[in-house]
C-alpha cells in the first residue's frame, strides 16, 4: 500500500508538472495573443486618427478654397456686371440712334403723296 501510495504520487507529480508546462505554455500564448491584439488595436487607432485629421485637412482645405472663390466670384462679378451693364447702355443708346435715323429716313411726312402719283399718271398719258 506504501508502494502504491509512492507510486501514484510520483504519477500525479509527473502529471501535475505536465499540467502545469501546458497551463505556462498555454498562457505564454494568451498573453502573445493578448498582445498582438492591443498592437493590432493601437494600429486601427493611429489609422483612425490619421484618417480624422486627413478629414480636418480636407475640411480647412475645402473651406479655405470655397472662400476664396467666393471672393474671386465677388470681384469677378461685379466688374463683368459693371463692364456689361456700361456696353448694354452704349448698344441700347446706339439702337435708339439707329432707330431715330431709321424713322428720319422713311418719314416722308413733308411729301405729299397724291400730287406726286397724278404727275405721274400725267406724264405717261
Amino acid at each position: 500500500m506504501e508502494e502504491d501510495t509512492k507510486v501514484a504520487d510520483i504519477t500525479d507529480e509527473k502529471d501535475f508538472k505536465e499540467d502545469m508546462a501546458d497551463l505556462k505554455k498555454e498562457k505564454a500564448v494568451k498573453l502573445t495573443e493578448a498582445d498582438l491584439s492591443n498592437q493590432e488595436r493601437m494600429r486601427i487607432r493611429d489609422k483612425v486618427d490619421g484618417w480624422k485629421e486627413d478629414l480636418k485637412m480636407a475640411d480647412r482645405k475645402k473651406a479655405l478654397l470655397t472662400k476664396s472663390l467666393e471672393d474671386l466670384l465677388v470681384d469677378c462679378n461685379a466688374t463683368e456686371y459693371l463692364a456689361r451693364k456700361a456696353a448694354r447702355a452704349v448698344e441700347i443708346s446706339g439702337l435708339n440712334n439707329t432707330q431715330t435715323v431709321l424713322k428720319d429716313a422713311f418719314d416722308h411726312s413733308d411729301v405729299n403723296v397724291s400730287n406726286s402719283t397724278s404727275n405721274v399718271s400725267n406724264s405717261t398719258r
